[in-house]
């Protein structure tokens, strides 16, 4: 059976909406078993329980007899006064707004009190 390979934008569209899952799963497959292999390849732990509590007191022990070195250090600030200071009332004025927030861009209108004179029988049809 001969294949008949047409490179058109329809048949490789086609091609890939059929495909793309495929090579995107394979593409993953591929990415996870190069690290299982590199995780195979890797050296062992090498060191015993009783090694690990040893190496485990001897850093406490470090620590332990190590002086603190608490010249740089300041005293810690009195919490308990700053938080009475935020008991404290706050004014108004540095937050009150200076201009309008929707300022007039026309004079307003006046009203009319009065209707204009009642023409009367001045109205009529000249036709």
């Amino acid at each position: 059976m001969k294949l008949k390979v047409s490179l058109d934008k329809n048949a490789l569209q086609q091609f890939f909406l059929g495909h793309v899952e495929k090579m995107v799963f394979a593409g993953i497959m591929m990415i996870f078993g190069l690290i299982v292999w590199r995780a195979y390849g890797i050296e062992g732990f090498n060191k015993t329980p009783e090694q690990l509590r040893t190496a485990t007191d001897n850093a406490k022990r470090h620590v332990e007899e190590t002086p603190a070195d608490e010249t740089g250090l300041k005293a810690p600030p009195d919490y308990v006064a700053l938080a009475s200071r935020s008991r404290n009332l706050i004014g108004g004025e540095p937050y009150a707004q200076r201009m309008k927030w929707n300022p007039a861009i026309f004079q307003p209108l006046r009203l009319r009190t009065k209707p204009p004179a009642a023409l009367g029988g001045r109205l009529a049809w000249e036709g």
